[in-house]
Order: structure tokens, then sequence, then C-alpha cells
């Protein structure tokens, strides 16, 4: 807008009608007095302010649309009288040929400024008020490392788990004053539940594991900053922004959400494998191998190219450093869709036990999630009918291998395999991260062989099961799918009961 009214501004109009067939006459150039040219000026910046103001996500907070459009109308109005204005003290000849005019000159100027005055107030107005409410909304912290600004409100926090929301800031690095970029910045969230003191004990526990591991596969570690007074005890730890390769899918199960990227899965899971290995591996006692307790497609961050994404581990809040016996549990909390039944069967449903056996069953049903498109056990909608599955004291072992071995039918052939060999309900029986890596990379090299393409393997998987699969899935897919399992549960249930006194409190829905 400004550019369109300055140009017309700038641009000479012609007021002089050549004669028929002859050549027009050049305008004179016109004398630009001081005047003009200050006043023209200070209509441009204040025209560019009231831009730069509208632009501003809270500007209809502060002015209503009617009155924006007004000032806009008057803004324009006071360019063309300048011109006008102009005009008239650059013509020598009309000032002397038209009595009065120089009075209504005058008049005219005196017009212009208080019009131009009352509209300049409104337009720094509503630009002082815009500044105050940033500065109120923003907050910039001053490290060794540069300065990291921020936005307070709860509306720029991108994702936010039981303890700790994650935000976007930017970042000044000290040493290129002038460049930015964008960050991820974690606070532990205040809670009436969770003590200032637990609280700091947490971040700290996450910036000191999270801080000794370096590896492709997981997520770089920049450093802590201090905080303003309003939020003492706090730590903010600063990591890389991921914008998911450009895409604005930033972590693994919204990247592979869409089909466009489905030819990524297997190395996106090779990530995530390498990831796990390497905090299993560590070696001790320089550097404790360390449990993540809380593994799931949210919780792996993409960076790299579309065609050649790199998977990263994040998230260690719930992390645990062990040394030396890397078998030896230790209790945190965690997500039970993906955690293990040893972990979830905790009478303590506050602490739950993580240990190398426990991540490599949540990466099996991380695997799950990103080949299906669909979060482990889709069926029971809330985590209390998790959870229930789990604990119910009837719920003896072979009952939950049978109700897993059933999702696992919504796996091409060769991942069936592979998720079958994890999920086993005794932990010393499922293999190890390295075990699992090296099968990763014969079936890999085995989908290559045997099929076109990844997605020409999904098509392998057999109705019902096809809902648990975004290449296949059809409308209605999902409830043939329940309708499905809740018939095989039934039977199962039926064989029970001719074998033994049905128990009372089962029902149809119950697992």
């Amino acid at each position: 807008m400004v550019a369109k009214i300055i140009d017309a501004i700038i641009r000479p109009s012609s007021r002089s009608k050549s004669a028929p067939h002859s050549q027009p006459e050049p305008e004179p150039e016109r004398r630009q007095t001081d005047r003009y040219k200050e006043a023209k000026q200070d209509l441009i910046d204040t025209l560019q302010i009231h831009e730069e103001s509208k632009s501003h996500e809270k500007y209809f907070d502060d002015v209503d649309p009617e009155n924006a459009f007004q000032r806009e109308q008057r803004l324009q109005g006071l360019m063309v009288e300048n011109e006008r204005i102009g005009e008239v003290e650059s013509s020598k000849s009309l000032m002397a040929l038209m009595p009065g005019t120089k009075k209504k000159l005058q008049l005219s100027i005196r017009a212009f400024k208080d019009g131009y005055a009352v509209v300049n107030r409104e337009v720094k107005g509503t630009k002082y008020r815009l500044d105050k409410a940033d500065q109120a909304r923003f907050i910039s912290i001053t490290v060794p490392q540069g300065v990291v600004r921020y936005d307070t409100t709860e509306s720029q926090d991108i994702s936010k788990g039981g303890y700790a929301v994650v935000r976007k800031a930017t970042f000044f690095p000290a040493e290129l004053p002038d460049s930015s970029y964008a960050v991820a910045m974690k606070m532990m969230m205040y809670s009436d539940k969770v003590s200032e003191e637990k609280r700091l004990k947490r971040a700290k526990k996450e910036a000191t594991i999270w801080e000794r591991m370096k590896h492709k596969n997981v997520a770089e570690f920049l450093f802590t900053v201090p905080v303003p007074d309003s939020m003492q005890d706090q730590i903010l730890i600063i990591s890389p922004w991921s914008d998911g390769c450009g895409t604005g899918r930033a972590t693994a199960s919204q990247f592979l959400r869409d089909p466009r990227f489905i030819e990524t899965t297997p190395l996106i899971i090779e990530g995530i494998i390498a990831g796990i290995e390497y905090m299993h591996s560590l070696d001790p006692p320089t550097k404790r191998a360390v449990f993540h307790g809380d593994l799931k497609g949210d919780n792996v961050l993409i960076f790299g190219r579309v065609d050649a994404p790199i998977a990263k581990v994040t998230d260690f809040g719930l992390s645990k450093m062990v040394a030396p016996d890397i078998s030896a549990p230790s209790v945190v909390t965690g997500a039970a869709r993906w955690s293990a039944p040893e972990v979830v069967k905790r009478k303590d449903s506050s602490e739950v036990i993580v240990s190398a056996e426990a991540d490599v069953w949540s990466v099996a049903m991380t695997i799950f999630q990103l080949v299906t498109g669909r979060v482990p056990m889709e069926d029971r909608p809330t985590f209390e009918a998790v959870h229930d599955f789990y604990t119910r004291e009837n719920n003896r072992q072979d009952r939950i291998e049978q109700d897993i071995a059933d999702y696992l039918l919504c796996l091409p052939d060769l991942l069936h395999g592979l998720a079958t060999r994890i999920l086993v309900f005794e932990p010393t029986q499922r293999p190890t991260i390295s075990e699992i890596s090296e099968a990763w990379t014969a079936l890999t090299s085995d989908v290559k062989s045997r099929y076109k393409s990844w997605e020409d393997m999904m098509f392998t998987v057999e109705e019902p099961h096809r809902c648990h699969n975004r290449v296949t899935n059809r409308a209605g897919d999902k409830e043939e799918w329940e309708n499905w399992i809740l018939e095989r549960r039934n039977e199962r249930k039926a064989q029970r009961s001719r074998k033994s006194t049905p128990d009372p409190e089962e029902s149809d829905t119950d697992w």
C-alpha cells in the first residue's frame, strides 16, 4: 500500500494538453519548497509506521477495522492535499495573479498540519501500545553464547507434555550479532502437584544426561540459560529447531503421516534404532548408559532433507543414567501405549520401571506407529483403558500376548516377524537393541529384493487390518477392524469359559 501511494505521488502528472498534431510542451520542473518536502517525508514515515502496525497480529485488538480504514483514507487524503498545496507554493505567477491566494494557502497549510498532527498521533499511539505489548510478551535473555528471545504466550507452545513445554525461540549468536536462527526452548511447567524443588531437579537431570550424548541420531544439546527473576527455580534447555526438512512436520509421527514420504520410513526407523543403541552402549564409567524411558514417534525429530531425513531421538526428561549394569531397572514415569507390561503393571501408577528391555518394547511400538500411521492399541481410546488392559488381575501373560498378536496383524509379514520377536511379555526374552539393529538391516535389504518399494510392501497387509495403513486405508475400514478384533476377543473368552468357570467381571469390552 505504501509503495503504491508513494509511486502515485512521485509520478509526474501532466496537466497541459497538446494541440492536435503537435508535440506536448515539456512541463517545467516544479520548485519544491522545504515545507512541501518535509511534509511529504513525514507522511511517508507515518504511512510506513501504519503499515508495519497493521501487520502486527494484535493490531485489530487496538484499532477496530472501520477506524483502521478511515485512518488509511485520511493519510491518503493528506498526501493528495500536500501535492495540491505544493503546486500552489511553487507557482509564483499563480500567487501574483490571484488575490487572496497567499492567505488561502496559509489556511490550507494550517488545516493540513492540524489534520496530519491528529492522524500521526493516532498512528504512533497504536505503535507505542503494540510495542509495549511486545515488550511484555517477549523476553530476551543474554547468555555467554548470545541472546535468546522468546514469546511468553501459551499460543506459542509447540508441544506440551506432563512436565514440560517446548517453545520456539530465536537465538542471536554473540559472534554473529546480525544473524539469528530458530531454536527449541524447553522449560519445566508449573504444577500444584510438583514442587519447585522437584521441577528444578528434573530439569537439571535432563540437561546433565542430554549434554553428555553426542550422536547423529540423538538431538543436539546446545546449552542451558538462566531465567528472569519472574521465573525463578527454572532451567531452560536450548536445542536445534526442527521444521521437518521444511515441511513443518517436525516429528517422525507427523512426517510419516504424509504419504509422500512413505519411502523414507525404513531410514527414519533405522535412525531411531541407532540412537537408542548408542544410548544403551555408552561405556561406563566415563559415560554411563542411558535408558530413554519415553520413546514414541512424537519424541523423534526430523532433520536433513525430505529425500534423506535424519531421525534424532529427543525428550530425555524421563531418561535415566545407569552404570555399570545396563540391565538394572530405574524408576521414572512414562506413556502407557508405548510402555512395556512390566512398566505399566506397577502398583504405584505414579512410578514405572525403565530398563533396556523396556526401551526395546517401546522401539517396537514406535515402529508400529510409524509404519501404520496409528498409535498402538487405538481401539482402547483412553489411558485408563490401556492401563486396565495391562493391570487387570485376570490378564495373564498369554492373554496380553494374544491381544498384542492381533494388533501385529496390521503389519506386513516382514515387519510382523520382527515385532513378534520383540513384543514378548517376559523382558529377558526380548532381543537387545543391537540385535534389533542387525535384524532391521537385514529386513530392509529383504524388502528391497522382494518389493518394488516400501509402499508396494504395505499392500501385502490383508483385510480388515488395512485400516492401520495410511496407504491402503479406506473409509469404514476402522469400524470393520474393531468389529473383527472384538469378535476375536469374544472367541477367546468363550474358549476359556468352556475350560473353566467364567470370570463374572469380564465383559465384551473389558479387553
